[in-house]
């Protein structure tokens, strides 16, 4: 499976730098963060070497408070990186244990997500995306659901991955620009 694709078009969190801080997932019901995930940060490390880093957590059965989104830029470290990849935005996740970068979505955000950022394939008559409880991932619903954490979808794009090699002609797949109409 591919992990997620995340596009930050243009977020708040690029201008203001309260809306962002660094992050750590560690233990099984995490696992690797692809970007686009969303979380809670409700309590910083108490590790020495993590000096103003936030313990990421899952959402609860009902999404309360602020929550965030990894969003690493998919450049190709081996520290966060699978070692089995070549220069591959589809195979970039932030591993387990690693620290990351995460913003704190704003009213008017544009991202741009693949469909691996979403539990569930979009469906006619889909319009919004919203945290899925105790997951990391986002879904679809028909309609805005009135509180928490809402984006409303824009417009459907193709992204499309440059080849690797003289006979590798790379790939295309759906892309999601999404804003936030909605922060908590």
């Amino acid at each position: 499976m591919a992990n997620s694709i995340f596009i930050p078009r243009q977020i708040g969190a690029m201008d203001v730098a309260i809306w962002n801080r660094h992050a750590i997932a560690s233990g099984s019901a995490m696992g690797d963060i692809d970007n686009g995930s969303v979380f809670n940060l409700p309590t910083k490390s108490t590790k020495v070497d993590e000096f103003e880093v936030w313990e990421a957590t899952l959402s609860g059965s009902t999404i309360t408070g602020q929550l965030w989104m990894a969003y690493s830029g998919e450049y190709f470290s081996p520290e966060l990186q699978p070692s089995f990849s070549a220069d591959d935005a589809n195979a970039f996740t932030n591993k387990n244990g690693k620290v990351f970068p995460a913003f704190m979505p704003q009213v008017g955000d544009l991202i741009t997500v693949s469909a691996d950022v979403l539990k569930t394939a979009f469906a006619t008559g889909d319009t919004h995306v919203v945290p899925v409880p105790e997951e990391l991932k986002m879904d679809w619903v028909n309609s805005d659901p009135g509180t928490g954490l809402t984006y409303k979808l824009i417009q459907t794009i193709p992204l499309s991955f440059g080849a690797i090699g003289l006979n590798n002609t790379g790939h295309q797949e759906t892309g999601y620009i999404l804003e936030c109409i909605r922060a908590s």
